[in-house]
């Protein structure tokens, strides 16, 4: 796209399309592991050249949550809709609601509530697991490792020389349902 002339901005929001769609991943968008109470819950952010952004988080039935965050951005006043708000600005915007649990994802999940101890420990996401790891940035230190706390962002650069960027997940695996990932709330700060 970017080879074509195309926009910064288009760039990203295609780009992070694949990984949304793509079934086989854990942890954006179709296939992504539900929250505890077997939810999909996805969240984004996308911004363009002129520090424009928009953003959704415990958005629901819906494969692109980027191109949500992105109308978001176009057509609100907005920069973040939240829960049923972005489900429903969605829908009405063209947007087409469907099942994101995966078979694999469900099967995840079920095996997760056989054991579910839940156990809150205050701020665990922001923490890593001491002496573990032989590597400056190891995922594996981080509690929730790879497979339950990831997130896809992209940035690109255009011709016209216009940076843009976007960011997508579902979020931490077996989550409470309602948690957001900071992503989308960074949008600004972190673009």
């Amino acid at each position: 796209m970017l080879g074509k002339g195309g926009r910064a901005l288009d760039a990203v929001e295609a780009g992070v399309h694949v990984p949304e769609a793509d079934p086989k991943n854990a942890t954006v968008g179709y296939g992504g592991y539900p929250d505890r109470d077997g939810r999909v819950t996805l969240d984004a952010c996308i911004m363009d050249e002129l520090g424009n952004c928009g953003s959704v988080a415990g958005l629901e039935h819906i494969k692109h949550p980027i191109s949500v965050a992105r109308k978001v951005m176009e057509k609100t006043p907005h920069v973040m809709l939240v829960g049923d708000g972005a489900l429903q600005f969605a829908l009405e915007n063209g947007f087409q609601k469907e099942n994101l649990l995966t078979p694999e994802s469900e099967k995840a999940w079920k095996e997760w509530l056989k054991k579910a101890e839940y156990k809150p420990v205050i701020n665990i996401e922001n923490q890593s697991y001491e002496g573990k790891g032989t590597t400056a940035f190891n995922p594996l230190r981080l509690p929730g490792n790879a497979w339950n706390h990831d997130t896809i962002g992209m940035v690109a650069l255009d011709a016209a020389g216009n940076l843009s960027g976007a960011c997508t997940t579902s979020g931490m695996a077996f989550k409470m349902h309602g948690r957001v990932g900071t992503r989308p709330l960074l949008a600004r700060a972190s673009m």
